[in-house]
């Protein structure tokens, strides 16, 4: 298996559509659920993450869409992560973790102070995977979604007494 990250461009639109749409039937979620639909359409319209600060990607193994991850900008320093999604035949292989770095060095690179997200708690190999990449719970909501907030800034502050 050879897997290629990508930037995604609209011919991946309907196989992305079919990930995400897998993913949220594996874990018992409407494919129309939230903002998900519009942000699609959006996307789709070259009108989503065309920012020079935002990016959408696809995992590809082969021809192939498996996965997808995304960064948007927020007003507060921070990117947001969004649209993470990898079929289950593909998790556990470092796949996930290959999609989160790409995203991730890109917010580094881009300036960003650090990343927010947004997690359904039924998403239990990303939940592990954000505690390995160092993110801190901030809230957990019971909503239809079960949503879990986190953040992981990329440099803390530290005041040293002048003492």
């Amino acid at each position: 298996m050879k897997v290629n990250i990508e930037r995604y461009n609209n011919m991946h639109f309907d196989e992305l559509c079919s990930v995400i749409e897998q993913v949220l039937r594996e874990y018992e979620f409407e494919f129309g659920i939230g903002s998900l639909r519009g942000d699609l359409i959006a996307l789709s319209n070259n009108q989503a993450y065309k920012e020079s600060k935002e990016a959408f990607w696809v995992a590809r193994d082969g021809d192939k869409v498996i996965g997808s991850i995304a960064l948007r900008s927020r007003d507060d320093g921070l990117a947001e992560l969004k649209r993470f999604y990898l079929l289950s035949e593909y998790r556990g292989a470092g796949i996930g973790s290959k999609l989160y770095d790409v995203a991730e060095q890109f917010a580094i690179d881009k300036g960003y102070e650090g990343i927010w997200l947004e997690s359904s708690r039924r998403f239990k190999s990303a939940e592990k995977l954000y505690k390995k990449k160092g993110y801190r719970l901030l809230e957990a909501i019971d909503n239809e979604w079960e949503d879990n907030f986190y953040e992981k800034k990329f440099k803390e502050c530290s005041y040293e007494s002048e003492n």
